[in-house]
């Protein structure tokens, strides 16, 4: 998986950085790492309009409801620093399950960022299917 940014700098790194390590926790069901990298009052907007709090999202990956078998990126994030709050503009490719139904997709994501405790927590993403 290659990430590059717009405006190359250590915060931009550290964003990139966090948001492969996203990726991997959210394919790997790494509850302890997810707990980390999502912000206790995350609100994650999906494709099909379901949208998921930190808890639910934890749930629905321990319950089997929501399984990731791979997320990769295939173009440029545009990352945009306003002092401790970032957005994260990147277009992924997904394939997993949900309810025990296949699914494969092409994304359009946007993810706010916020820097806290020393590290970048997602605080919300929406998404949306591309061609």
């Amino acid at each position: 998986m290659v990430f590059c940014v717009h405006a190359q700098d250590k915060n931009s790194s550290l964003l990139i950085t966090s948001c492969k390590n996203l990726d991997s926790a959210l394919v790997g069901a790494k509850y302890e790492h997810l707990q980390s990298l999502l912000h206790p009052k995350l609100s994650l907007g999906h494709s099909n309009g379901l949208i998921e709090t930190k808890t639910e999202l934890l749930e629905h990956l321990k319950n089997g409801y929501l399984k990731y078998f791979k997320i990769e990126s295939f173009d440029t994030p545009l990352v945009t620093n306003y002092k401790k709050l970032a957005t994260v503009r990147r277009d992924i490719k997904v394939t997993g399950e949900l309810k025990r139904t296949a699914f494969e997709v092409k994304l359009r994501v946007l993810e706010t960022w916020i820097w806290q405790k020393s590290a970048w927590r997602l605080l919300n993403r929406q998404s949306t299917k591309i061609n």
